[in-house]
């Protein structure tokens, strides 16, 4: 596994960026961050991430070694041993489902900005587009992150909410970690 550092890549977090400055209000801060990792011949298998893909009534999955070393080589400061992941059924939509609902509950209370409808799904519509240039993400497993709640993980940095996100295409061997919180 090694960190990817691409063209698609700098232009999904420099629109991220832009985004989050968009959608900022008065009283709380928004980020995202995306970060690319190419996978070697070997590195999780399907027989791995079938680990994760739990029925609906069990309980979500501690990711194994190999899924901690993947997660912690892109955020170092998580704590994947004390947490959960599971896959997420019908990967596809529920990954957009969930981004583009907390993408439209932002609504900037400055009195000064005001994201309307129209500018919010473009904003939607052009995040597609730039993950979609970094992997094939309608064709690819997706697992949700889970950090353990009060533990110093990097990936509960957030107090309004959060997310994070592990999309897997094993056919270009390749994973896109996408997190995002808000806080105040």
């Amino acid at each position: 596994m090694i960190i990817q550092n691409t063209p698609e890549l700098g232009r999904l977090n420099g629109y991220m960026e832009a985004m989050s400055c968009c959608l900022q209000g008065c009283n709380y801060v928004i980020w995202f961050s995306a970060k690319g990792i190419k996978l070697e011949d070997g590195d999780l298998e399907p027989q791995t991430l079938d680990k994760l893909a739990i029925q609906k009534t069990s309980q979500e999955a501690t990711p194994d070694l190999e899924m901690q070393r993947l997660i912690q080589l892109a955020y170092p400061g998580a704590k994947p041993e004390l947490a959960t992941m599971c896959e997420c059924y019908d990967a596809s939509t529920a990954l957009t489902t969930r981004i583009n609902t907390f993408i439209a509950r932002i609504n900037p209370s400055d009195g000064f900005k005001n994201v309307e409808k129209s500018k919010k799904r473009n904003l939607i519509t052009s995040f597609w587009r730039n993950v979609n240039e970094c992997i094939d993400y309608q064709n690819a497993r997706v697992f949700q992150y889970n950090p353990a709640f009060d533990v110093d993980d990097e990936l509960w940095d957030f107090i309004i909410w959060g997310f994070t996100f592990l999309i897997v295409n094993q056919e270009h061997r390749q994973c896109l970690l996408i997190h995002a919180g808000a806080s105040d």
